[in-house]
């Protein structure tokens, strides 16, 4: 996934909405804040946003679950919270992000991820980047695990039928069997699983599967009403 941040001086929300819908992109996270500043040791200095945009990818990548949600993380300790200025009021910042644009903000002692989205906003799967996340984890997990159990096996035939799919088939049903572990905060749901020998290439075999991703996604917008009678 790529993370932009933009040069600084630009304040208006317009600017990040009109290039978020313009790129409607689930690999890409803009962020809102484009003046930033840190202490590297010799006193301050001013950032632009392309630091914070580093900031950002550095919380993403580090997460240790890929399940583990990106809103709300904290950027305290890379940037100075003191001199944090928030150009933005918060029904920009509401606007910015119904149209995929990520803010970050200031909360108390604390710069936070406000909303970690992406510039699709076009299904919750696009929008959340948690979710981009998490589907790179499993392709990346099962693919591995393909390389590792079958590149280099022999395509024999015994009395349970053809050894190398049925390898692959019971890799594959381990594996995401094992994901929906709690700890990485994945469901997967694999319908239709079919490993067969290509019907051209015949040291190649044909992996098939539907595969449904579900996190606990947190809804980032809910209007809420109430009366004291």
């Amino acid at each position: 996934i790529a993370v932009i941040g933009l040069a600084s001086g630009n304040e208006n929300f317009l600017t990040y909405i009109s290039l978020a819908t313009g790129t409607a992109s689930r690999r890409v996270t803009l962020v809102n804040i484009s003046d930033i500043q840190k202490d590297f040791g010799a006193g301050l200095v001013s950032l632009d946003g392309s630091y914070v945009a580093a900031g950002y990818a550095g919380i993403y990548c580090a997460a240790v679950d890929a399940g583990e949600p990106i809103t709300r993380k904290s950027l305290g300790s890379v940037f100075d919270v003191d001199t944090f200025s928030d150009p933005f009021l918060t029904n920009e910042k509401d606007q910015m992000a119904a149209n995929g644009v990520t803010d970050i903000e200031r909360q108390g002692l604390d710069i936070r991820i406000r909303h970690a989205v992406t510039t699709d906003p076009s299904t919750t799967f696009t929008w959340e980047a948690k979710m981009t996340r998490s589907a790179d984890y499993i392709s990346n997990a099962v693919r591995q695990i393909l390389d590792d159990t079958l590149t280099g096996k022999r395509f024999t035939v015994s009395s349970t039928g053809d050894d190398v799919s049925l390898l692959a088939k019971g890799n594959l049903t381990f594996f995401f069997k094992s994901i929906t572990d709690p700890r990485q905060q994945i469901a997967v749901s694999v319908t239709d699983l079919s490993v067969v020998k290509d019907s051209v290439v015949p040291q190649q075999i044909d992996i098939r599967a539907n595969i449904a991703l579900t996190t606990d996604v947190l809804w980032p917008f809910a209007i809420l009403g109430f009366s004291v009678g």
